[in-house]
């Protein structure tokens, strides 16, 4: 992953280091989250790959991941697209996509960022990055409820932390 951004809880720039390093010490740095949302309100659930370090085949938001040194977390958002929704392909013309929230989310004590999450209205069809994800599904806002109720060490922190971000944000609008 090479050189992130360290920031404070503010999002202030204080620094920089490895991605590993930065992970090992529990280092505050940034992220996006991204919920695909259709047109029947259901978002897109990812199952994460195999070959991920962290949370292998649990659920998690749509396409997420760290901001390059540097980076804003418009660009990023557009990267994480690129890179697990629409791998080897371009992405749509014109998207919607709008930031509905920005929290910390500090899932572990070695992981510690400041995150903006992003709605991407769009159905598809995707193309995945076997890397990063081995499935998506769609599922509304109720079965995702009842789902962690029954499940919940099926999802990711960073999922559960990003739904919760979410509701939030239906039940403002």
């Amino acid at each position: 992953m090479g050189l992130l951004d360290l920031v404070t809880i503010g999002d202030k720039v204080i620094g920089n280091a490895d991605y590993i390093e930065i992970h090992k010490r529990g280092l505050r740095h940034r992220s996006v989250n991204i919920w695909a949302v259709n047109a029947n309100g259901e978002l897109a659930v990812a199952e994460r790959s195999g070959n991920q370090d962290v949370s292998a085949h649990k659920y998690h938001v749509s396409a997420g991941g760290h901001n390059r040194l540097g980076q804003s977390y418009k660009w990023a958002m557009f990267d994480q697209l690129q890179d697990e929704l629409f791998h080897g392909q371009s992405l749509p013309e014109d998207p919607v996509i709008n930031e509905i929230a920005r929290y910390q989310n500090d899932t572990r004590p070695t992981n510690n960022e400041n995150t903006v999450l992003y709605l991407f209205n769009s159905s598809g069809p995707f193309n995945l990055n076997p890397q990063e994800t081995s499935q998506i599904f769609w599922k509304s806002v109720d079965e995702i409820n009842d789902d962690l109720t029954d499940n919940h060490d099926n999802y990711t922190n960073t999922f559960r932390k990003a739904f919760h971000e979410y509701c939030e944000f239906l039940e403002s609008d």
